[in-house]
């Protein structure tokens, strides 16, 4: 009540809240809140000691790591003009830099010292500890036996609260994390695990995606993968532990994996995929757990199409075409510059201000691939994670031709004639391992083997080419990727894609040319399954489906559209397939 009563001397007028719109805040604050409330001494002191730390230690180890990101950027410009010191020019701009280096190294170096002093570091660790315990108990309905879901109306005590109470926490865990792990042994570490797992399973409580973002980083920050430091698993080793974290933490970042598609905010686009990574690095080394596996394995019993699990692997599959796609291409690039480089005659003969601007792409070029081939990687090993222990929802119809085209493209690309355009100095420097990739993209051929998986693959008219398969077998076996029963494994799901790709070519020579009303309008393609759209528009229901799992509007109008507006067009189903019929049955008596 401190915070919102007429005797609080904290600010939170201005502040954004946790749930809460101002308007909400200020009525319940009207409604519910007391005129002559009175705080004790020990409540003041401890909303101020939280407004202290939002206004003091947080931003400066905010700026701490602004400083620490500039050093290592100056450090990289140095390194580029110590390149070029036989230029007057370039030698003068080399020592400005070099001065401007010293100076934020010293800076660096004097907060360092202030912030890690035990002295101050200590009771911080004590207000945060206390605080997220405090926050876990005020949304519980039952605080000596934590349950989750939480209730779905939030109440207001933790609703009109400022958002910084939680944002905070998570910075402060951020920060300890990188620069004094040993300080976390000092922590209610119980509590703190608690305060993570209720407020990533509860993303409705707290309405900036942000935050919620926030806590998943510093579960990412206490990880092996990313941490070395031995001290900060831990928090990492506590939570795998923990009873609530085994049966809702995965399922919760599955469900924040599908929210932060859309954020609204303007680097939405970029900011998914570092949330992303975070998340995929966590299931990784959750899944070795059974406990945490378990909640997987139920979420994946659901495919409906409108399911968070298929919800999850649509975006999955999304994410791996981007990322690889991107990462290819670059890698093209890279290649190109190098040869260019290797030649000397051909290098010389460009005018040096090109020379220049090329050196100045390859480094953009190197950097970009090194970051979409870390997330590609994560989001690929996922996938090939999946496809082997739940195959079934990605043998759906609204997903299985996509997952199929991206495969067939991807092996293309690897194995195919324009595959030595990949092929760069170092690859490792980048992340770029073909001979992994290879790997798991056939894997995931042996783990779908299935008739519908079959059928998408062959059906598949811009990529498939069964020499391809042969080649990708050869390459794998001659390489050493696999042993050969394992590329025996990929030559008999290859065989059966060749058999089937024969008989669908026989088939589309007699279904050639179907009436117009048969076709579907955006893909061009016969329908098995017509459905009138609301706009009067008849399309085939695995296409709009699929549509609507990445854009929940109608193609043709951009009116809302959703699966249960699509009415089937029982009629117009009859008479295709009895077109069918006929013309099979026509072709049979030739």
């Amino acid at each position: 009540m401190y915070l919102h009563s007429p005797a609080s001397r904290v600010p939170i007028e201005n502040e954004s809240r946790l749930k809460a719109s101002s308007e909400e805040a200020e009525k319940w604050r009207r409604d519910e809140v007391p005129a002559d409330y009175e705080p004790k001494f020990t409540t003041e002191c401890f909303f101020f000691t939280l407004y202290c730390q939002h206004l003091t230690f947080l931003p400066v180890s905010s700026r701490y790591d602004d400083t620490r990101r500039e050093v290592n950027y100056y450090r990289r410009v140095l390194a580029d003009y110590h390149q070029q010191l036989t230029n007057r020019r370039a030698q003068a701009t080399y020592e400005k830099i070099k001065l401007k280096l010293e100076h934020l190294q010293n800076t660096r170096r004097c907060t360092e010292i202030a912030l890690l002093d035990p002295n101050l570091l200590g009771p911080c660790v004590e207000v945060f500890s206390k605080t997220a315990v405090w926050l876990t108990r005020l949304v519980s309905s039952t605080p000596d036996q934590l349950t989750l879901p939480l209730p779905d109306a939030v109440a207001m005590r933790f609703a009109a609260l400022p958002d910084y109470v939680v944002q905070d926490i998570a910075d402060f865990l951020l920060f300890i994390l990188r620069m004094s792990p040993d300080t976390l042994q000092s922590m209610d570490m119980q509590g703190l695990v608690q305060f993570l797992v209720v407020f990533i399973a509860s993303p409705g409580y707290i309405v900036n995606p942000y935050i919620v973002a926030k806590l998943v980083e510093a579960v990412f920050a206490a990880t092996p993968f990313h941490n070395q430091e031995r001290r900060a698993h831990s928090l990492f080793q506590a939570l795998e532990a923990h009873r609530l974290s085994c049966d809702h933490l995965l399922p919760s970042l599955i469900a924040f994996y599908i929210a932060v598609e859309t954020t609204g905010s303007s680097n939405e686009f970029f900011d998914k995929f570092s949330i992303r990574f975070h998340i995929s690095v966590i299931m990784r080394l959750l899944r070795t757990n059974p406990a945490h596996m378990d909640s997987i394995f139920k979420l994946a019993r659901q495919t409906t199409i409108d399911s968070v699990f298929i919800r999850f692997i649509n975006l999955l599959m999304n994410d791996t075409t981007f990322l690889l796609d991107e990462a290819l291409d670059l890698l093209k690039a890279i290649h190109g510059t190098q040869e260019a480089l290797e030649n000397p005659d051909e290098w010389d003969a460009q005018p040096p201000e090109m020379q220049r601007s090329r050196h100045s792409q390859l480094r953009t070029d190197e950097r970009q691939v090194r970051s979409y081939l870390t997330l590609a990687n994560e989001t690929l090993d996922m996938m090939h994670f999946l496809t082997k222990h739940t195959p079934k929802p990605f043998l759906i119809p609204e997903l299985v031709d996509r997952l199929a085209s991206m495969l067939n493209l991807n092996l293309q690309q690897l194995c195919g004639q324009k595959g030595r355009d990949l092929k760069v100095r170092k690859p490792e420097q980048y992340g770029f391992e073909p001979k992994t990739l290879l790997s798991q993209l056939t894997d995931i051929y042996v783990h779908l083997d299935s008739t519908q998986f079959i059928a998408a693959v062959a059906r598949d008219e811009r990529s498939y080419d069964a020499a391809l398969f042969d080649a990708c077998a050869k390459n794998m076996y001659q390489r050493g990727i696999k042993v050969e029963s394992e590329v025996q494994k990929f030559k008999e799901v290859a065989s059966r894609i060749q058999e089937e790709h024969v008989l669908l070519n026989r088939a589309a020579v007699e279904l050639e040319n179907p009436p117009d009303e048969f076709i579907d309008p955006l893909m061009n393609t016969l329908m098995a399954e017509p459905v009138l759209l609301p706009s009067g528009v008849i399309m085939d229901r695995a296409i709009i489906t699929r549509h609507l799992l990445n854009t929940p509007t109608d193609p043709f109008n951009r009116q809302a559209l959703s699966l249960d507006m699509l009415i089937p067009a029982i009629e117009l189903k009859e008479r295709i397939a009895a077109w069918k019929e006929e013309r099979l049955r026509e072709a049979r008596l030739k």
